[in-house]
């Protein structure tokens, strides 16, 4: 089903209403940057987001990559671990915050690191969600999709 605006008539209230649907993910994110320095990673992120709905993923094995590409071209979301070297996942978060072309685009850290501090300093460099590894298809889709509605101009962009 294709999301917007569903009309339903409301006889109880005798007036029309109208229902917000939940779109498809992939109308709301419809391209990732998955950032990670694990390849195997990377890939299990991109079968879940795939799962979700996703087609449009593209990697990148560190900070600096990713950066390059959120240069070439935009896209719904950028997906990033925390822990990479040589630069991690919140330094990567306040690279893309800086930046004008890329400040409004939705980032989502991931981790399996809960420690209550890295949350803390995620959220005040900017992440619009964390993740804890190990996560499903469903959760992921779920957070990016809080994470695209946090800042729906730019989640919506073409790729």
């Amino acid at each position: 089903m294709s999301g917007g605006p569903i009309h339903i008539p409301a006889t109880v209230v005798g007036e029309d209403i109208f229902v917000e649907t939940d779109r498809a993910l992939f109308e709301i994110v419809p391209s990732v940057l998955v950032v990670d320095d694990s390849k195997a990673v990377c890939r299990v992120v991109r079968k879940l987001l795939r799962e979700a709905g996703i087609g449009d993923v593209h990697e990148a094995g560190d900070a600096s990559t990713a950066l390059r590409l959120l240069h070439e071209r935009r896209f719904g979301a950028v997906i990033a671990d925390v822990e990479m070297t040589p630069f991690n996942g919140i330094q990567l978060l306040r690279a893309i915050r800086s930046q004008p072309a890329t400040a409004d685009t939705p980032v989502v850290l991931m981790t399996s690191n809960s420690d209550r501090g890295l949350i803390a300093e995620a959220r005040a460099s900017g992440a619009d969600a964390y993740v804890l590894k190990p996560f499903t298809a469903a959760m992921l889709g779920d957070t990016l999709r809080d994470a695209a509605k946090a800042r729906p101009g730019r989640a919506r962009a073409p790729g």
